[in-house]
């Protein structure tokens, strides 16, 4: 009978450390997940700063081109090509920045580590 018991205690001690085990990894996973979703929005903040950015640019761009076509047509002088070489300027800036943030929102990949960890675990799961 002690051999029983030995066998009993033996099968209580694996199924402690399998639920361990199972513990750890999900820990592991969900570290993983949080470590890759913060890195996303790092990054997707970056885009959408860079869009902020030529937003701000481009509203730039329309105030001084707007003076300067006042300026040039109004007064024929000097003034009216310098305020338009500035919104040329302003518009140039619009146009990196805007297609930088874009490059950059286009290629986020969210979390694609952990989305492969949980449909191994749901496809193992399934098996059994």
């Amino acid at each position: 009978m002690s051999d029983e018991r030995g066998d009993g205690d033996g099968l209580s001690e694996l199924a402690e450390q399998v639920g361990h085990d199972v513990s750890s990894l999900v820990d592991k996973e969900v570290a993983t997940a949080k470590t890759e979703l913060t890195e996303t929005a790092k990054q997707g903040a970056v885009g959408a700063g860079l869009v902020g950015g030529a937003a701000v640019s481009g509203l730039m761009a329309l105030l001084f081109g707007s003076i300067a076509v006042w300026r040039g047509l109004g007064n024929r002088i000097g003034f009216g090509k310098s305020a338009a070489l500035v919104a040329a300027l302003y518009g140039a800036g619009a146009v990196a920045l805007s297609s930088g943030g874009a490059e950059r929102i286009t290629h986020l990949t969210g979390a694609p580590r952990t989305g492969r960890s949980l449909h191994d675990l749901s496809s193992a799961a399934r098996s059994d």
